[in-house]
């Protein structure tokens, strides 16, 4: 689970009068993370976000595990 409690970008789209039409890209940045790391995830979603006006962002993902720890071969 990661928490943040202040975002920049928000923040400044919303000073820009631009807040409506914004989409948050909270999940597309886990998917890149789990890209990047080689893992596949098994659950990406917020439980809360500040540009929903929530306190907070609370965002979760969850690493798949393999089904079985033998190998192939």
């Amino acid at each position: 689970m990661l928490t943040l409690r202040r975002n920049f970008a928000i923040t400044m789209v919303r000073m820009a009068g631009s807040l409506e039409g914004y989409r948050c890209p909270r999940t597309d940045v886990h998917a890149g993370w789990s890209e990047g790391l080689g893992v596949t995830l098994a659950e990406n979603r917020a439980t809360s976000c500040l540009r929903e006006g929530d306190k907070e962002c609370r965002l979760l993902m969850r690493v798949r595990t393999p089904a079985s720890a033998g190998g192939e071969g």
